[in-house]
């Protein structure tokens, strides 16, 4: 629902603005990349995470 809501952000960015450990945000989003939830759109130095 985060990556819905706010479309484009990075891990760091995330974790920050959720308080949360950057591991359990990159545990959390893997799994959602697993399941086809979310996807990478861009380049690694400024690319972020969408909704399919």
């Amino acid at each position: 629902m985060y990556v819905e809501n706010n479309p484009g952000r990075r891990i760091n960015i995330i974790a920050s603005e959720m308080k949360k450990p950057v591991k359990t945000i990159e545990r959390w989003i893997k799994k959602l990349r697993d399941e086809g939830v979310i996807e990478f759109r861009g380049s690694k130095k400024t690319g972020g995470y969408y909704k399919k």
